[in-house]
Formats: structure tokens, sequence, C-alpha cells
């Protein structure tokens, strides 16, 4: 392989690395800033507040902030089911989604945990 090629490409990558989490960083910082206006203007369990914490958390496990994202996560999903029911697709969603925290954060016992109450809620459906 020509050695400048090889330089090249690695610098690319290294440079597109640096800028996705650049840009990570920055959405992060804007969804932070949403998710507190909308706690303001509307409620901390308003439907539009509880997406922005989903989306949140989604951002933060894919940078691997598993701490910041599993309380999101179990804020949106103990603030739906009550306010969407257990059958709206939300509220699945916010059901789905710690699965695939625990998944990322190799929790296993936790992921058990979140099939079990998923089953529960489609059984319940049937």
């Amino acid at each position: 392989m020509n050695s400048f090629f090889s330089y090249t490409t690695l610098h690319d990558k290294a440079l597109y690395d640096s800028m996705s989490t650049m840009l990570a960083a920055k959405s992060a910082n804007i969804d932070t800033k949403k998710l507190e206006g909308r706690r303001i203007k509307l409620d901390e369990d308003h439907p539009a507040t509880l997406e922005t914490k989903n989306d949140l958390a989604l951002l933060y496990i894919r940078q691997s902030d598993f701490d910041k994202a599993e309380r999101l996560l179990l804020e949106a999903v103990q603030g739906r089911r009550p306010k969407l029911g257990h059958a709206h697709p939300y509220s699945k969603e916010s059901i789905k989604t710690p699965i695939g925290l625990y998944e990322a954060w190799n929790k296993p016992e936790k992921v058990k945990e979140w099939r079990t109450k998923l089953k529960q809620i489609v059984d319940s459906e049937e």
C-alpha cells in the first residue's frame, strides 16, 4: 500500500472522528438546553419533554455516557407510561430503549429485566 495513501486515510479518519465527537458534544449541549426549555415552558411529564429526555438519552448512549442515559431513560419510561398509556407506541419505545442501553453497557441482568417488562406489556395486549 502506498504510504501517502495510508497516511491520508488515517489522517482523514482521525479528522472525521474528531469532528464527529465535536458535533455529538454540540448536539448534546443543544438537546440539554432544549430539555431545560421544555421543562420550564411545559411540564416535567409533558409528552414533548419526555420525548426530549428519550432523544438526549439516545445521544448519551452513542457517546457511551451510560449513567446519564440511564437516568433520562428511566425518567422517560416513568413519565410516558402513566401519561400516554401502556399501549401507546412511545410507551413501548420507552421500554425497548433501556434494553439497548443495557446491552451496550454489558448489563445482561438488566437486559433480561427489561425484556420481561416488554413481554408483560405485549402479553397484556393479547
